[in-house]
């Protein structure tokens, strides 16, 4: 019973002992321990500790009495044997403190300070010149300090004061939980939940989708994402590849872009799919001015998936603006095509209100066609430019 509530006294110097040590007051940290030994006097803990403090201040046989007596107390005490193994070494009895390190390996094989002292010791050209340069600390590490949060000055310390003010700021976390459940609430009862699309970089985000004109690109943007297979021959394949790393280099990013799709979506082999994904990382978007790939409305309409990501710059004629954000417009006529049953339908963001029957320029990247029948197909478009023209006076 005596034994127990020794051994409970020397725990708070124990603890004590060590924050000394960390702080480098080694006398006033062996006083500590020395008394914590006197209360608890079979622990080896203390006497590692006591033997860290007398070899930090140079005094070795007291050092190799602590450790030794460590060592006889707890055999496995890896951090006492390499203190032991330190002193005998400054002692110049290396084979003794080789015993020593090698014993620490035996039981703790992955020790890193063992293991590193053992292989210095059998690199050294000369024992001598490596023992006068040795430090404890290459030994046996100080203890770390303990970090302790200290209460502000500022905070009350009043216990019902902190009760009052903990529960205010439960109260607060809690309405800003349910704030922000509602809000996602209102984004999903509004923005079509449940549709399966993740958002990607060709994703119009903040979108009215639960309309007519909403789900239909989202069956555009689906329908952009699975691509049909391209069966190509390896020449085709090479030329594909060949003429698309020439299109970057000269700085044609747009109809590299629609090549690398085609290339993605056919049945090349691994090793040029690789090449085709790395090249498609370094495609940008054209400059307006400078595009020289401008595709026909025609074959978009026909390879939708395929142009995914392509931009357009086309001349068309405003029709009307839905839900603030989708801009339709009649068909590129300017662009050689007389099908009139083909919209185009612009994600337009821009604060800009085009009238109806004003003609502009739509630059922009294609996201996707959706075509429910043969009368009745649409392309989508990300608008990054509306240019209105105006129209000449006679």
């Amino acid at each position: 019973m005596a034994d127990a509530i020794s051994r409970d006294e020397a725990g708070p110097l124990i603890e004590e002992g060590r924050s000394l040590l960390a702080a480098r007051r080694f006398a006033d940290a062996w006083e500590v321990l020395d008394r914590a030994s006197r209360l608890d006097k079979h622990n080896p803990e203390i006497h590692t500790l006591l033997g860290i403090a007398s070899v930090y201040q140079e005094y070795l046989d007291d050092a190799r009495e602590y450790f030794e007596k460590a060592v006889e107390l707890d055999r496995d005490c890896a951090e006492a044997r390499c203190g032991l193994s330190y002193v005998l070494m400054r002692q110049d009895h290396v084979a003794e403190a080789t015993e020593e390190l090698c014993d620490v390996l035996k039981t703790h094989p992955r020790h890193a300070i063992a293991r590193r002292r053992f292989a210095e010791l059998k690199a050294a050209d000369s024992i001598e010149a490596w023992i006068a340069g040795l430090h404890p600390s290459m030994f046996v590490a100080l203890p770390k300090a303990a970090r302790r949060w200290k209460i502000p000055a500022w905070f009350p310390v009043s216990k019902a004061r902190r009760v009052a003010i903990g529960v205010m700021l439960a109260c607060i976390t809690l309405l800003m939980f349910m704030c922000v459940h509602n809000k996602w609430f209102f984004l999903e009862r509004h923005a079509g939940a449940g549709t399966g699309l993740k958002p990607d970089r060709y994703y119009p985000a903040s979108i009215p989708l639960n309309t007519d004109i909403g789900r239909r690109l989202n069956r555009a943007l689906q329908s952009s994402s699975q691509t049909k297979e391209i069966f190509l021959s390896d020449d085709e394949v090479s030329s594909l590849l060949t003429r698309a790393q020439a299109l970057l280099k000269s700085g044609e990013h747009n109809e590299a872009r629609y090549l690398l799709n085609r290339l993605l979506a056919s049945n090349a082999d691994r090793v040029s799919l690789d090449v085709a994904k790395k090249l498609d990382a370094f495609v940008k978007s054209p400059q307006p001015e400078r595009m020289h790939y401008n595709p026909e409305i025609d074959d978009v309409v026909e390879h939708g998936a395929l142009f995914r990501g392509v931009y357009v710059k086309w001349l068309t004629r405003v029709v009307q603006r839905t839900n603030q954000v989708f801009l339709q417009v009649s068909p590129a006529l300017s662009h050689r095509s007389s099908d009139r049953s083909t919209r185009v339908v612009v994600i337009d963001r821009s604060p800009v209100l085009h009238k109806p029957g004003a003609t502009v320029e739509v630059y922009g990247e294609v996201l996707g066609v959706d075509a429910q029948g043969g009368d009745d197909r649409i392309v989508f478009i990300e608008g990054r430019q509306m240019r209105a023209l105006e129209r000449r006076s006679r």
